[in-house]
């Protein structure tokens, strides 16, 4: 078996393990793909050819040995520069390098490393991951390859992570979501991102600190890679029950809830269409699809409209005014200007919320009992024009309606992920979002997939993004 682009991530490390391929021509190949891409996307902060060749050396040497260390040894991965990478520098997305205090690797890099994964690099972020859009005044935003005319975002925060999948410079990305990091840029160029349950993997290492919404999320071509990717990393599933539950896993014994109409309001034309669609054909297959709703969404949204619930603008804050006071001015005014609207909250009113928070994720669990994954669109809105995310204002209502549905995963401490499943009337990708209770992620990614055989991989139903397209084979 030759490991080819584009296939499945399961069958790339099956390749390696039965020496048919090798880690260096895989490093190799993402290399030469990602100098092809690199005068279109701009994925990376800190791309480390040399880094990567040499680790992939190393795990060839231990296939050679006959030792596997884990599902991605030889797999290229990217990280987003959000975490600290030993040997690597980290700016989080800002116009200055981290204190070495604050760059010390944490458990879910070094678990990548201890498996002899292939790391590519650090890839461009929203400045301290702020922003879901991906706009970066101090190093440049990532452009959205599906439009060839205007300059768009390619979304945020973790911008560079989405793009060097869709690149090829990187089989699995390491991203992170606060209030749809991961899930956005994923939406916005047609691949697959996801949120993991809040504290199953340390927040070690990754910056800013999130104590209450912050956390790792991963980004891949398909559902399928997602969840081998997952199975890689997660250091609490059965790898035997999840590969078996994601192998049997079909679309018509899904139990979905289909989300209620705050989920489904203000969307641009052609996306709630495009989502009722590919639910309708979902349905045809005999799932079991029925109402469901969350009125603590919408509870939470009248006690703090923006979209963090005023929660990680004011743990941003206290982490700047603590590690980082001279941060403070370069910050995006748009993302300044969001915080500030949390600087005033007293302590008792920020605990008050934590409080309601609580109650509200014990409410929306006790509903969730009756479902495997709910189902509504990953964001409203298409990616805009970059010309619009200049203006404060217009920048906070942007990234206030487009994180809408994702940031109520982050607050009611679900598990979440979005996949592709059209392109839009002006030929911008949709995805839908599943989301599922806290901690299970397995059943999330299990369904995903089966949705995924069902309505195709986004290769498939959207074809290649213009920008790409005399680079993709």
């Amino acid at each position: 078996m030759t490991a080819k682009a584009g296939m499945p991530l399961r069958l790339v490390a099956r390749a390696l393990q039965e020496k048919a391929t090798t880690a260096k021509a895989l490093a190799q190949g993402a290399i030469s793909r990602r100098e092809a891409a690199a005068p279109i996307l701009d994925a990376y902060a800190h791309f480390a050819p040399e880094m990567a060749l040499k680790m992939a050396c190393a795990a060839d040497a231990a296939f050679a040995c006959g030792q596997v260390h884990g599902r991605l040894q030889g797999i290229p991965v990217s990280i987003k520069d959000l975490f600290a990478l030993d040997g690597m520098p980290f700016f989080a997305g800002s116009p200055c390098q981290l204190p070495a205090s604050l760059s010390v690797e944490g458990p879910v890099v070094s678990g990548i490393r201890a498996q002899h994964g292939v790391f590519m690099g650090k890839t461009h972020t929203s400045e301290l991951g702020f922003g879901v859009c991906g706009h970066n005044i101090h190093w440049g935003t990532p452009r959205n390859p599906w439009d060839a005319e205007h300059i768009r975002p390619a979304g945020g925060s973790s911008s560079g992570a989405a793009l060097s999948i869709l690149e090829g410079s990187a089989h699995v990305a390491l991203g992170s979501d606060t209030g749809g990091s991961a899930r956005e840029p994923a939406n916005m160029t047609g691949i697959v991102g996801s949120k993991i349950t809040h504290g199953r993997w340390s927040g070690a290492g990754l910056i800013p600190p999130g104590p209450s919404l912050h956390g790792p999320g991963l980004l891949a071509r398909t559902a399928e890679d997602a969840a081998f990717a997952f199975s890689a990393i997660d250091t609490v599933i059965d790898l035997q029950e999840f590969d078996a539950l994601c192998a049997t896993s079909t679309s018509s014994r899904l139990r979905i809830g289909v989300l209620d109409d705050f989920f489904w309001g203000e969307c641009e034309p052609g996306i709630a269409e495009a989502c009722k669609a590919a639910l309708d054909e979902v349905a045809r297959t005999g799932a079991q699809l029925s109402s469901c709703t969350l009125p603590e969404a919408v509870d939470l949204r009248r006690v703090a409209p923006e979209w963090d619930f005023g929660i990680s603008g004011v743990e941003l804050y206290e982490f700047l005014a603590s590690e980082l006071p001279t941060w403070w001015e370069t910050l995006h005014p748009g993302a300044r200007r969001q915080i500030e609207t949390c600087r005033s909250l007293s302590a008792v009113e920020y605990l008050r919320r934590l409080r309601l928070l609580a109650a509200a994720r014990r409410a929306a669990m006790s509903r969730l009992e009756a479902f495997d994954v709910v189902i509504c669109p990953t964001s409203p809105l298409s990616p805009p024009l970059l010309d619009e995310l200049f203006e404060p204002e217009r920048y906070r209502q942007i990234n206030r309606l487009a994180a809408r549905n994702m940031c109520v995963a982050n607050l009611l401490d679900l598990c979440a992920l979005t996949m592709p499943i059209a392109l839009g009337p002006t030929h911008l990708p949709i995805g839908i979002q599943l989301m599922a209770g806290h901690g299970r992620d397995d059943r999330l990614l299990a369904a995903a997939v089966a949705l995924e055989r069902v309505l195709g991989t986004g290769r498939e139903r959207l074809g290649v993004a213009p920008l790409l397209a005399t680079l993709v084979s």
